[in-house]
């Protein structure tokens, strides 16, 4: 959603983004990115015309001469910028004095399991899903998934009754009025922080 804000870019466009530190900014890589595409595009247009013109018949030497060094100059430079997206180096590895237990959280298909397996490989990192934490919770008798599987039925409760209250809302309403603002039924399935906490205390 972000990009289509950005006039710049077409929705077939691509750009390659540099590999980020953490806590780099996101934005500014996008403009930059972007920035050295069309810098990329304009040098590739160029050297395309240098190569018509040197192929035409050109009168004066020293002419010919200057086209064909501004044609080797943009050519090293592409060189150079493709050797240094080559040797671009991931951040150094974590070490284990300094490694924490991440939490990852996200919509669907935002890339935690893309990250999650990057850590696993990478780092060495134990990945622990929730669905896959809360069944070995459930196998070893821990009381916490009972305190879920409850929780979660008060809150879906919950939705239901809303999604009846905003029906009648939008019946009721006069004509010309908006709908009531829609219900971010995803916000009915996420955990409490103590839930969380707990199932990871009883697998760690």
């Amino acid at each position: 959603e972000k990009l289509k804000s950005y006039d710049p870019l077409s929705s077939q466009e691509q750009i390659y983004l540099p590999i980020r530190k953490p806590g780099q900014p996101f934005w500014s890589t996008i403009t930059e990115a972007y920035e050295k595409k069309q810098k990329d595009l304009q040098r590739d247009e160029r050297i395309k015309e240098l190569e018509r013109l040197l192929a035409e018949p050109i009168e004066s030497e020293e002419e010919k001469e200057k086209l064909a060094n501004e044609k080797d100059e943009l050519e090293q430079s592409k060189l150079k910028e493709e050797e240094k997206e080559i040797t671009t180096k991931y951040p150094p590895e974590v070490k284990i004095k300094d490694r924490f237990n991440l939490i990852l959280i996200g919509p669907p298909g935002c890339g935690k399991t893309t990250l999650a397996e990057y850590l696993e490989e990478r780092h060495h990192r134990k990945v622990l899903r929730m669905d896959e934490l809360y069944d070995w919770n459930k196998t070893n008798g821990f009381p916490i998934c009972e305190t879920i599987d409850k929780y979660l039925e008060q809150r879906d409760a919950e939705l239901e009754k809303l999604k009846v209250e905003r029906e009648k809302a939008i019946k009721k309403k006069k004509k010309g009025a908006e709908d009531p603002p829609p219900i971010e039924e995803a916000e009915f399935k996420y955990l409490k922080n103590e839930h969380l906490v707990e199932l990871l205390q009883n697998r760690i």
